[in-house]
């Protein structure tokens, strides 16, 4: 649902250390502390 452009953002918490979530909605990056995240949708 929604309306068109989509954008997205981190609504709670944050990404491992070293990734980075664009507007467009891609997660790019590299991990830099291992470790166990969630991520919700």
């Amino acid at each position: 649902g929604g309306q068109t452009p989509y954008s997205w953002s981190i609504s709670g918490g944050s990404l491992p250390p070293g990734l980075s979530l664009s507007t467009s909605g891609f997660i790019t990056g590299t991990p830099t502390t291992a470790g166990n995240y969630n991520l919700q949708q």
